[in-house]
């Protein structure tokens, strides 16, 4: 069984928020350019979601919850419901910086107790950078390029484990496809570009959210995921 103090890394990330109003990019910045490994606890990101409209306010959203929303207004971190925000003319805030190798196996060996004990394999689905990082034993082994779900329709956050995988499976729109998926927590799938019923791509979005809250890729992408990935792995979505 995996450990992981995912949600103390995200209320302490959102009291140094609150009381520092750190900026997290620069927070990354200063953590990848100082060349030393610091607690996980001290380098928690989290991204920005999207910016809405709560209370007649502009507010960031960081991170939801079930039916809540995390957003920041006035320098306070607020939980609130999400029908209460707006998020009508708002696109998703995407950064910018990448992450270093050795970053993201610090990061992930700090962050978990044994993610590697099921599976030799482990994901980190970085929706900041519209990232899949894959770690295996440890050692990041490939970086996919992603597109996540808008923000009216996000891709849930938390971690998971994937327990299904398939070919072809069609979407809730019809006449759309998903290929060489992995099912992780419900209706949300990894899965390659959607295609019609030939076959054709009908949207290559990536690097910025697009989907209706899968995570998708490219298909070379999305076949070598399927076919390396087993079931059983555990999947981080941040």
């Amino acid at each position: 069984m995996m450990h992981f103090n995912f949600r103390y890394i995200l209320i302490v990330a959102f009291l140094i928020a609150a009381l520092t109003g750190i900026a997290y990019a620069d927070d990354i910045r200063e953590i990848l350019n100082s060349g030393t490994p610091l607690p996980v606890e001290q380098c928690a990101v989290v991204p920005l979601i999207s910016q809405g409209i709560y209370d007649g306010k502009q507010v960031d959203v960081l991170d939801f919850a079930g039916d809540t929303f995390f957003v920041r207004c006035n320098g306070a971190i607020l939980s609130v419901s999400q029908k209460s925000v707006d998020l009508t003319g708002f696109s998703t805030a995407i950064l910018q910086d990448s992450l270093s190798e050795s970053f993201i196996e610090i990061y992930v060996s700090k962050a978990f107790t044994n993610p590697f004990r099921e599976s030799p394999y482990f994901l980190w689905a970085d929706l900041a950078r519209q990232k899949l990082y894959v770690l295996r034993s440890g050692k990041l082994e490939r970086t996919v390029c992603v597109s996540s779900g808008k923000a009216k329709t996000p891709t849930n956050r938390g971690v998971f484990r994937i327990y299904q995988q398939g070919e072809r499976l069609q979407t809730l729109e019809p006449g759309i496809y998903a290929n060489d998926y992995l099912r992780f927590n419900g209706p949300y799938l990894i899965h390659s570009f959607p295609t019609d019923v030939s076959g054709k791509v009908t949207d290559r979005t990536l690097g910025v959210p697009a989907s209706h809250g899968c995570i998708r890729c490219s298909l070379n992408d999305a076949k070598w995921l399927r076919t390396k990935i087993p079931l059983g792995t555990w999947i981080w979505v941040n």
